[in-house]
């Protein structure tokens, strides 16, 4: 009988972790064209402009957009704390990575 350790479990943990990797650099990547569309609104929310034009819709110079939940503000902060979630999620991941790999 042949001792093969773990060799079949670590080869299908590869196999499984390319295939995420793969994945998760394609999302990431598309996240990435998304960042100056996200620093733009994150700079727009509750900015003097933002307030200028929550005045404006309160005065229903707005009638003809589609929506206004850009200027909603449980809708926009709800945005803002999902982007700020995410973001710390994707620093800890990282962190956790190359501190794991610099101890190795």
């Amino acid at each position: 009988m042949k001792n093969t350790d773990n060799f079949y479990e670590m080869e299908e943990n590869f196999l499984k972790i390319s295939k995420e990797i793969e994945a998760m650099s394609d999302s990431l990547e598309n996240f990435e064209r998304y960042l100056p569309n996200i620093k733009l609104f994150l700079n727009y929310y509750g900015s003097e402009t933002w307030f200028k034009h929550l005045k404006m819709e309160e005065e229903g110079l707005f009638e003809d957009a589609s929506t206004t939940a850009v200027l909603g503000e449980d809708y926009s902060y709800d945005l803002v704390i999902d982007i700020m979630d995410l973001a710390n999620k994707l620093k800890n991941v990282g962190e956790s990575l190359l501190e794991d790999s610099s101890n190795s």
